[in-house]
């Protein structure tokens, strides 16, 4: 037989109808009030201590498209043809390029001088940061072993969030035995960044808006393959 309830008394009506306190609903107020303006704080500093973006600087176009501090991936003493090839280490075109130009160079790099120069695009986020790793690792003759180790491993760090691999390419520094200090200084130094700026402004002189971009003897070239790049060497040294 189902058991009847007891009837509430009168107390126990009143603790569960009786409105809370204005005391304790002042207190509740309060609380919540601490808690958002503790969260706005610290969305606050979190945002004024978070780095600004990296960004290309106005820089003026120098005119010449080899510079004293341009990287080559080969130097002859006399160069019969000179490649200049504006590169964007997250750009998957130029990944694919990569061994392309790896190959030429070990088969023309006794007589073609192949350099290259920075043209980061704004639609890769890491490509800044990509180049100026570069730079540090250039800084200890060893531009060359950055540049394959960054194609070598784009697909690994290409494409994520903008300006978040700076610690995966210094972790690269360290794997090529790198002095880290002196990596990290190179890489934090204006002028570092100046200098990637002025790769991008040479680019920009000559009408060079995407990569990778050929350069032959002062001529920008337009290739519809990957073969017609050493036709056009071939051309240039007259084979």
């Amino acid at each position: 037989m189902p058991r009847t309830p007891r009837p509430m008394t009168p107390a126990q009506k009143r603790a569960t109808t009786a409105p809370a306190s204005p005391r304790r609903a002042a207190i509740i107020a309060i609380a919540i009030t601490v808690a958002l303006v503790t969260a706005l704080a610290a969305i606050i500093v979190t945002t004024l201590n978070r780095p600004a973006p990296l960004a290309l600087r106005a820089q003026a176009p120098t005119g010449e498209l080899v510079t004293a501090e341009t990287n080559r991936l080969s130097d002859p003493a006399e160069p019969a043809v000179t490649v200049v090839e504006f590169v964007d280490f997250e750009c998957p075109a130029c990944g694919d390029w990569h061994p392309v130009v790896s190959d030429l160079v070990a088969r023309y790099g006794d007589r073609v001088e192949f350099a290259y120069r920075h043209l980061p695009l704004p639609v890769h986020g890491n490509a800044i940061a990509a180049a100026l790793a570069l730079e540090g690792a250039a800084a200890q003759d060893e531009a060359t072993a950055m540049y394959d180790l960054l194609y070598d491993t784009q697909a690994e760090w290409g494409g994520q969030a903008a300006d978040s691999q700076a610690g995966t390419f210094r972790g690269y520094a360290e794997q090529l035995g790198l002095d880290i200090d002196a990596y990290d200084a190179v890489v934090a130094d204006p002028a570092t960044l100046d200098r990637v700026s002025t790769d991008a402004a040479d680019a920009g002189a000559l009408g060079i808006r995407s990569t990778p971009t050929f350069v032959i003897d002062g001529e920008v070239v337009t290739l519809s393959s990957y073969d017609e790049l050493e036709s056009r060497i071939a051309a240039a040294l007259g084979e």
